[in-house]
């Protein structure tokens, strides 16, 4: 694995475009359960078609169902997780100014307290909540205070609108700005690092083949095969937390030996 992490940070250090394409796998190693894992899964103990669509959601839920699936999904983890060392390294790596920006898939805003700036949030954001109807934000701690104080979910806003967290539902469409952005990203970028992500969830998936049409390098770190294993630049399957931190020591040791 040496080899292989001195050939991403040399890939690094001579790139001028650099974006990351995050996933679950960042989040899991700071205790956030992922969604498709055989096993472990949050879509193997709760039916997504009854929580986690729009139309569902729309419909509303009872309290105790609530409370269910905030124990069986372990939603407060988004908010009491801390960034990990992969997390770390990301920040490290746009702090010395050899990444642009990074695209996630997650909605846990790890990627922020990291220290991270350029963040495009694909997923949505578990950070707010907005109305269906005016679109007012609001945090979302005042949505869960809504809830308990109008004992019904969805909770309404004051314009008679449903109040929906500012997450992607299946049955929603991407925010087109965020796509848009990624799209933009991966088209310019000369070097993609797909990071924790299966590679399987479109249009997300379709980034990395984007970024190798336009001649960009690809590395993927995740710990199970991905679908472009077989096109990438570099691959390594091992956790975020072994890899990126080395990889960044690595990126250190190459820049200093060029500024002598």
């Amino acid at each position: 694995m040496n080899d292989k992490i001195k050939k991403i940070a040399r890939l690094i250090t001579d790139s001028r475009s650099i974006f990351a394409l995050t996933g679950a796998g960042m989040s899991t190693e700071s205790g956030i359960p992922d969604f498709r894992s055989p096993g472990t899964g949050i879509w193997e103990k709760i039916d997504p078609t009854k929580f986690a669509s729009i139309d569902s959601f729309i419909k509303g839920f009872s309290l105790d169902e609530l409370t269910d699936l905030v124990s069986e999904m372990d939603i407060t983890s988004m908010f009491t997780a801390e960034p990990n060392k992969g997390h770390k390294a990301l920040a490290e790596l746009e702090a010395m100014g050899k990444l642009s920006g990074i695209i996630t898939q997650n909605v846990d805003m790890l990627h922020q307290k990291a220290g991270c700036k350029n963040v495009i949030e694909i997923h949505g954001s578990m950070n707010t909540a907005s109305c269906l109807i005016c679109s007012k934000k609001i945090d979302f701690d005042e949505f869960l205070a809504e809830i308990i104080e109008q004992q019904k979910i969805p909770p309404k806003c004051d314009c008679g609108g449903i109040i929906k967290p500012d997450v992607v539902f299946f049955g929603e469409m991407l925010p087109k700005k965020a796509l848009s952005q990624s799209i933009e990203y991966a088209s310019r970028c000369d070097l993609l690092l797909a990071i924790g992500s299966s590679l399987v969830v479109y249009p997300v998936a379709d980034l990395p083949r984007l970024a190798k049409r336009h001649g960009a390098k690809l590395v993927i770190i995740n710990i199970e095969r991905t679908p472009y294993d077989n096109v990438a630049d570099v691959v390594i399957h091992d956790k975020i937390g072994n890899v990126l931190p080395k990889v960044v020591e690595e990126v250190r040791r190459l820049m200093r030996q060029i500024d002598k």
